[in-house]
C-alpha cells in the first residue's frame, strides 16, 4: 500500500466519498493532509480529527520510514484538514490561467511543495 492508497483507505473507512487530496511536510515536523468532500459530504469538525487518527494508522501501515521516524520522536502525528469543496478545481484553473496554458497541461496537485501551494490550500481549508 503506498501514500496515495493510505489516504484512500482512511477516508474510505469513514465511508465519506474522497474528491481530492493533496499532503505536505508542514514545520511542525508533520504529514498533513488536505482532504477535498463534495457539499453533500463534508464531515464535521469532531470527524477530521477521527480522520487524522485512521491517517495516521493508515502511513504507519503504508511507509515503514514513517512508522520508525514516528516511533523515534522525529515526526508528530499526521493531521487532517478539510478543504473547501472544489479547491483543487480552483487551484489548477489559478495556475492555468497564470501560466496561460490548456487545462490538460495542468497536473493534479498532490504534493503541496511550494510556499504558494502551500498558502493556497491553507487559506482554503473549511474552518
Amino acid at each position: 500500500m503506498g501514500s496515495s492508497s493510505a489516504v484512500y483507505w482512511a477516508y474510505g473507512a469513514f465511508g465519506k466519498c474522497l474528491y481530492d487530496y493533496a499532503y505536505m511536510f508542514s514545520g511542525e515536523q508533520s504529514v498533513v493532509a488536505f482532504a477535498e468532500f463534495g457539499e453533500d459530504e463534508m464531515p464535521n469538525s469532531s470527524l477530521a480529527e477521527e480522520l487524522s487518527e485512521a491517517f495516521e494508522k493508515a502511513l504507519c501501515k503504508a511507509c515503514n520510514e514513517y512508522k520508525h521516524a514516528r516511533e523515534a520522536g522525529r515526526l508528530n502525528k499526521a493531521k487532517v484538514m478539510i478543504s473547501e469543496p472544489e479547491t483543487h478545481l480552483l487551484f489548477r484553473d489559478v495556475e492555468r490561467y497564470s501560466r496561460q496554458t490548456a487545462p490538460d497541461q495542468i497536473k493534479p496537485v498532490r504534493s503541496i511543495n511550494s510556499p504558494k501551494k502551500e498558502k493556497f490550500f491553507i487559506r482554503l481549508q473549511n474552518r
